[in-house]
This record gives structure tokens, C-alpha cells and sequence, in this order.
């Protein structure tokens, strides 16, 4: 399992619900893109998470391309 450390610079979905969330992760060297359940809205927010990589296609949404980046699927909480 791979940790990174960085900076949430978007929240793209925050299902308020259940937490599932799709943010952009900003570390040091990458912005990637990644998901998974939070208790609150992460946006600004410092955090190290835990997952693994997944491959992911990059595509336009609502006209707007989002950065080439890998997926981190963090694991559902126990």
C-alpha cells in the first residue's frame, strides 16, 4: 500500500451522504486524482492517504479537461 502526502486543491464530488468523494490531490511532484470515503469536506486540506494506484483514462468533463493523473483508490474504512 502506497502513502502520499499533499494538498486536496479540488473537490470534484463530495457525496454528503456517505462521504464518497473525487478530489484532486496536489504532492510535491504530481497532481492526481483520487477517491474514497471522508467524514467532512477535505478541500484546502494537508493530508497523507493510504491506497493503492489505478489506472485511469484522462477525459473531458463539462468542457473542462482534468490534468493526466493516476487514480488512488483508498480503502473503505473498517
Amino acid at each position: 500500500m502506497e502513502s502520499l502526502k499533499g494538498t486536496i486543491v479540488e473537490t470534484i464530488f463530495r457525496n454528503n451522504e456517505n462521504g464518497y468523494t473525487v478530489a484532486l490531490l496536489e504532492t510535491s511532484d504530481e497532481v492526481i486524482t483520487l477517491t474514497g470515503i471522508f467524514s467532512t469536506d477535505v478541500s484546502g486540506e494537508n493530508i497523507e492517504v493510504f491506497g493503492e494506484r489505478v489506472k485511469a483514462l484522462t477525459e473531458t468533463v463539462i468542457g473542462l479537461r482534468r490534468p493526466p493523473a493516476l487514480t488512488l483508490q483508498l480503502p473503505e474504512p473498517t
